[in-house]
């Protein structure tokens, strides 16, 4: 048997293709019986493997639909411009997080795409994963690890959290941005939300870079991102900047520790003016056991001139860690 055909009736086993077996045993392969013993044992490692990925449990049998080469099931969550979906990749055998939406224009497309390669830079324990991307018809989604736990919104929601739990999220946090923002890239939009807290394990996961942009990206006059948790700075017109992503941090760790935010406003104008007339809440008024150190962090983060605040994640980190 020579090896043109050797490859010939490998590629016909690995493409699930018949074989005559008995043309190859009375022909050129009975002067070869070993390499005909070696492509049946190839021939049945393969069966196996197919009819393993056919059975495979871990399919999501229930989907609702497909999008490109994924099964598609749970919503898990909705957002003004895209739902997230439990999804099930049977190439690589794995669960995955699909954030979805619709699109009628090549531009908007393009631009959703654009934040998962912006997201795919970032390689860091603290940040969520990307996958793949597609886009298909007027659809247009990426998928990403899939975290499973919950926000850490509603971690929150059940009071205050213990101050070393705090500063641990502060932690994290403060390392996923500082390795986003050393790619060029800002955030835009830290809130609870956007984070997941692992179970089992506890591991902290930034997710949706929506609003991320770019570091050099070009001035806008659009304000993405959360009112709340946008710096004063941003609101009034500024490129978002490592020291906006610092100040939305700070936001959270206030929120984190007393169950309150620093500011309220329903629109650009309240929480301006809140920003103007000063804090509604101070920590040490909201939660007077808190260390002194901490105190200063979070009210250094959270300061309303930028040049004022740590100038990066790493800075800020500092500080949290000596509290």
């Amino acid at each position: 048997m020579s090896s043109r055909e050797i490859h010939a009736a490998a590629a016909r086993i690995l493409n699930l293709a018949e074989i005559d077996w008995r043309a190859l045993e009375t022909g050129a392969g009975a002067a070869d019986p070993a390499a005909v013993a070696g492509l049946k044992l190839l021939c049945g490692v393969t069966q196996r493997f197919s009819r393993a990925a056919l059975n495979a449990p871990t399919a999501n049998e229930s989907s609702l639909f497909r999008f490109d080469r994924l099964e598609v099931g749970d919503l898990l969550g909705k957002g003004t411009t895209a739902e997230v979906y439990r999804a099930y990749d049977p190439l690589l055998d794995r669960h995955v997080a699909l954030k979805l939406r619709s699109t009628t224009s090549d531009m908007l497309a393009h631009q959703f795409i654009a934040e998962g390669r912006r997201l795919a830079r970032i390689r860091h324990p603290h940040v969520v994963a990307v996958h793949g991307a597609a886009i298909e018809g007027e659809r247009v989604g990426i998928w990403m690890e899939l975290v499973p736990g919950a926000a850490l919104e509603d971690r929150i929601a059940a009071g205050p959290m213990p101050v070393a739990d705090v500063v641990d999220i502060g932690m994290a946090l403060c390392s996923a941005l500082a390795a986003a923002h050393a790619c060029g890239i800002v955030h835009g939009d830290v809130k609870p939300q956007n984070v997941m807290v692992e179970s089992p394990g506890g591991r902290i996961v930034l997710t949706d870079f929506g609003a991320s942009c770019e570091i050099d990206a070009p001035a806008t006059l659009v304000v993405h991102g959360t009112l709340s948790y946008l710096a004063p700075e941003v609101i009034r017109g500024a490129l978002p900047s490592p020291r906006s992503d610092v100040y939305s941090v700070g936001v959270l760790l206030f929120l984190a520790l007393t169950g309150k935010l620093p500011y309220i406003g329903n629109d650009v104008d309240a929480i301006s003016a809140a920003h103007d007339k000063g804090p509604c809440n101070s920590l040490r008024s909201l939660r007077s056991d808190l260390p002194l150190d901490l105190v200063a962090a979070v009210e250094s983060a959270l300061e309303l001139d930028r040049t004022r605040r740590p100038q990066t994640a790493r800075a800020l980190a500092t500080l949290l860690v000596a509290s």
